[in-house]
């Protein structure tokens, strides 16, 4: 989770996601095989997001399931 962890970062360093307004820690927290990720709800920062675990799962072969997981708006307008 270690090689995950880094991997969406340099994906923030390199500016493929936009910055989130407000956050004062981390994008990504990561607890045993879930992952929390923070990100501004824009088509091409979630592509950017899905891409990202895309190359991971390619990589590491551990991939995610889209089908299991939650996206929670917070702080969004209608």
């Amino acid at each position: 989770m270690d090689v995950l962890n880094r991997f969406l970062a340099w994906v923030e360093q390199s500016g493929f996601l936009t910055p989130v307004v407000g956050l004062t820690g981390p994008r990504v927290n990561l607890y045993a095989d879930d992952v929390v990720l923070f990100v501004v709800p824009t088509e091409s920062d979630l592509l950017a997001i899905k891409a990202a675990l895309g190359i991971f799962g390619l990589a590491s072969d551990l991939f995610s399931n889209l089908d299991k997981s939650v996206v929670t708006p917070m702080h969004c307008s209608n």
